[in-house]
């Protein structure tokens, strides 16, 4: 249970009565009362007066508040909201104090705020708060959207597995406004990486985007449990030629333009396979998407703690892996084959893959032997480039490939602090 499965059932509910929805149960979580008055609410939650007021009319529309009058000393009532019976003040309560990275969480609503919360909270923080959303302001609608991210976030800060529509379903946003509200998160920095998700038959089909969070954002730095990034720019300044890193977009590009040339150098090895196979196949979503499983395995090795590390044993370990998470592809009607002016009588290539009678594999496949290629040229560089007495263990941490930072390529490190 999280602060997402609060957001998973309220159907019919806009962004803006979400997002007062996910600010109220903060409230009901750190005990504070609701009978402060809508103008006093609207200022805690950072919204204007009128916007708040709607939000709050439609989260009693949907029978999740009602209002009753406080009678007041002098003047007219107040008026008080209270939650209603299924969505009382014991179940908000449990649902943020069981969401993952929750002062992440409480930092960010906090910088939303127009007024101090309480008199808990320290006048300096919230000086220090408004300085930063001075020039990196997060809209409410933004903050619910990057809310519903950190609540899915691994310990790392990676989110992965969830797609726009669960995105929609938590948010109340629509596709167009969910992108755009993605990008605006990234020009502000609080999304430092998203890894495109598309379709892509060589793994396994759909594929989800991956974001990667910013936890040294100004706004959630010192936040407990964060992740700290180790080694970032030893890493990245592991500079290559474009040819250097076999796996990306750009050197299948350049070999795809050698092979053309002569296409019969398709079928003289596992790589040229690989490649025509590719080339048939695939689009960039696989290039984007394949970094994450070398660093997966990448990852797997390190913390293996094999110092020489023999292909044999990086068979072993990884063989399973790729068979479970690649698909090799049919054989095509040849159309595009024959149209690449190779002699008519010679097939077009394929990846092999030898199984025996009880179905496991025979040999090394094609693609394992590719895909252990570029695993070792992963663990080289980490453990040229990263020195261990930094790391209390690669189990502790993760890797991630990033394309194109500053004009070059590379990786970062991310260690979790627990």
């Amino acid at each position: 249970m999280s602060i997402a499965e609060l957001l998973k059932p309220a159907t019919g509910l806009t962004p803006e009565e979400r997002y007062v929805l996910v600010r109220l149960a903060f409230r009901a979580h750190t005990s504070e009362p609701l009978d402060v008055g809508s103008k006093m609410l609207a200022k805690y939650f950072g919204m204007p007066d009128s916007a708040f007021t709607k939000a709050k009319d439609g989260l009693i529309e949907h029978e999740i508040l009602f209002e009753s009058s406080l009678a007041a000393p002098s003047g007219r009532p107040r008026a008080q909201l209270k939650w209603a019976e299924e969505w009382s003040h014991e179940l908000m309560a449990e649902l943020v104090s069981k969401t993952p990275y929750l002062d992440v969480i409480s930092k960010l609503l906090s910088s939303c705020s127009r007024a101090s919360m309480s008199g808990k909270v320290v006048e300096a923080r919230m000086a220090a708060v408004r300085a930063v959303r001075s020039s990196k302001k997060i809209s409410y609608v933004n903050c619910l959207l990057l809310v519903a991210l950190w609540a899915y976030a691994d310990r790392f800060g990676v989110v992965e597995g969830v797609g726009a529509k669960l995105m929609s379903t938590l948010t109340g946003l629509d596709k167009e406004s969910l992108k755009h509200r993605l990008g605006r998160l990234v020009e502000q920095g609080f999304i430092c990486h998203v890894i495109p998700g598309g379709y892509s038959r060589m793994l396994g089909g759909r594929l989800e985007s991956v974001y990667v969070l910013n936890c040294s954002h100004p706004i959630v730095s010192g936040a407990g449990g964060l992740p700290e990034l180790l080694d970032y720019s030893s890493v990245r300044s592991q500079r290559a030629s474009r040819d250097h890193w076999d796996w990306t977009l750009h050197h299948h590009q350049e070999r795809v333009r050698q092979l053309d040339r002569d296409p019969q150098g398709y079928g003289d090895d596992p790589w040229g396979r690989y490649h025509w196979v590719l080339r048939r196949e695939e689009s960039d979503v696989y290039f984007r998407q394949l970094p994450l499983r070398l660093c997966e395995y990448a990852c797997i090795i390190l913390e293996s703690g094999i110092e020489r590390l023999k292909h044999s044993e990086l068979h072993r370990v990884l063989k399973p892996l790729i068979r479970a998470d690649f698909q090799v592809p049919k054989p095509s009607d040849g159309e595009l084959w024959r149209r690449s002016g190779v002699p008519h009588d010679m097939p077009e290539p394929s990846l092999r893959v030898v199984l025996d009678e009880d179905g496991s594999l025979a040999e090394l496949s094609d693609m394992a032997r590719v895909i252990c290629r570029y695993v070792l040229q992963v663990v080289q560089v980490l453990r040229a480039c990263v020195r261990d007495e930094t790391l209390p263990g690669w189990a502790n941490c993760r890797i991630i490939w990033l394309p194109h930072i500053s004009g070059d390529e590379g990786f970062i490190v991310l260690r979790s602090r627990a």
